[in-house]
C-alpha cells in the first residue's frame, strides 16, 4: 500500500495510473456516443504501457502546431526574400545605367580636353605667326 493510494472506489492506484485516469477523463467526454458511457467506463484504469500513445499524441499535436508556426514563418521569410531579390535586381539595373553614363561622361570629358588642347596649340601657333 505504500506506492499505491486508495481512491474513492475502494481500489488502489499508483501515481502513474491516477495520471492516466486524469488524462482519459477529459477525452471520455468527447468520445461518448451514448449518455451512460461515462458512468460505465469512468473509473477504468489505463496501465502505464497504454499511457504512451496518449503522451505521444499530445507531443505529436504540439509538434504539428510548432510545424504550422514554422511554415508561416518560412512563408513570410520567402516573401521578404522575393521582395529583396526584386530590389537587388532593380538596383543592378540602375547601377548598370549609372556605369554607362559615367563612362560616357568620362569619354566626353577626355575628348573635350583633347579638343581644348588642340585649340590652345592652334591659338599659340597663330599668335607666333603674327
Amino acid at each position: 500500500h505504500s506506492t499505491r493510494e486508495l481512491l474513492g472506489n475502494g481500489l488502489f492506484f499508483t501515481t502513474s495510473e491516477r495520471f492516466s485516469i486524469a488524462l482519459l477523463k477529459p477525452l471520455q467526454g468527447h468520445m461518448e456516443d451514448e449518455a451512460g458511457v461515462d458512468e460505465l467506463y469512468g473509473d477504468l484504469v489505463v496501465p502505464a504501457e497504454q499511457e504512451t500513445p496518449l503522451l505521444l499524441q499530445a507531443e505529436l499535436d504540439a509538434l504539428r502546431a510548432e510545424n504550422g508556426e514554422q511554415k508561416e514563418q518560412l512563408a513570410a521569410s520567402l516573401e521578404v526574400q522575393r521582395s529583396l531579390t526584386a530590389e537587388v535586381e532593380a538596383l543592378k539595373k540602375d547601377n548598370a545605367v549609372l556605369e554607362t553614363n559615367i563612362s560616357s561622361l568620362f569619354r566626353t570629358a577626355q575628348l573635350e580636353l583633347e579638343r581644348k588642347n588642340k585649340e590652345i596649340i592652334s591659338l599659340r601657333q597663330a599668335a607666333r605667326i603674327r
